[in-house]
């Protein structure tokens, strides 16, 4: 993207902002982690989930984000702008399903299967940061697609996963599995496990055969790629690639020895 003086200066200002460029819409905002979000992005489409349209642009040596602005492509609704029951604080998927019933009957199940696609991405990208702003139903010539944005909180240990498989607060992974995997993981990465194990247990194959895709697709060697496609796109590096590629590689094992313990793939792809 070729930015004029004033564009440079416009951006330089706007941090979380929007902003117009040559008459089109712009958020604008910092890219902490170098450019990670674009990462994401193409992990995310290479699994068929819609994404927001991100530049990376360089000004005097720092990154920011231009990202697309959905207002440039039709109405939409945020997630935190459903009406929501509210018995998880509005992340439940449960809840989100009957909202999108209400709002969406015709095409309520397609809905919700790319959601529950972004809630499966967000488990193996180690993403704590998909709360209810950060995705949205577009219209599009009368027809609703889902998506997300804001995904530059990935290949981190810090949170867990914020949209919740769960039917209710009282509900406990123990009624459905007594699984217990170990390892060199971090907190948040074990409780995204306690999630995926229970989404699994009390889902249908369906979702069980989501979940095996989305595994068979993100392997750590096509993720590692993507990694180096961005650096070459944008020439940049990313200084903690290693880091991220290990935290995404002990979570990938974890996920495996999950998907072997409930007989969904073979037991030789533990490495």
């Amino acid at each position: 993207m070729k930015l004029s003086k004033k564009d440079e200066e416009i951006i330089l200002s706007s941090d979380h902002q929007f902003i117009e460029i040559d008459g089109i819409e712009y958020f604008c905002k910092y890219a902490e982690g170098g450019g990670i979000e674009l990462v994401a992005n193409k992990l995310a489409r290479l699994i068929s989930i819609n994404c927001s349209k991100d530049y990376l642009v360089n000004i005097n040596g720092e990154l920011y984000y231009l990202s697309y602005s959905f207002y440039n492509l039709g109405n939409f609704k945020r997630g935190d702008e459903f009406n929501v029951k509210n018995s998880l604080k509005s992340n439940s998927l449960y809840d989100l399903w009957l909202s999108f019933e209400d709002e969406y009957p015709d095409e309520c199940e397609k809905l919700m299967y790319d959601l529950i696609k972004v809630f499966i991405f967000d488990i193996f990208l180690l993403n704590g940061d998909r709360h209810l702003g950060n995705f949205i139903v577009l219209n599009e010539n009368e027809k609703h697609k889902l998506f997300i944005y804001d995904n530059d909180n990935v290949f981190e240990d810090a949170f867990r996963v914020l949209l919740n498989a769960k039917m209710n607060s009282d509900d406990r992974l123990e009624k459905y599995s007594s699984i217990s995997l170990g390892g060199n993981t971090t907190l948040s990465m074990e409780k995204n496990i306690e999630i995926l194990e229970y989404f699994l247990a009390t889902s249908s194959k369906e979702f069980s055969n989501l979940v095996v895709d989305i595994y068979n697709k993100l392997t750590p060697e096509v993720v590692e790629a993507v990694f180096s496609e961005v650096e070459k796109e944008e020439n940049i590096t990313f200084d903690e690639k290693e880091y991220n590629m290990k935290l995404y590689r002990e979570n990938y094992r974890m996920i495996t020895e999950l998907l072997v313990e409930r007989g969904l793939i073979d037991g030789q792809r533990i490495h």
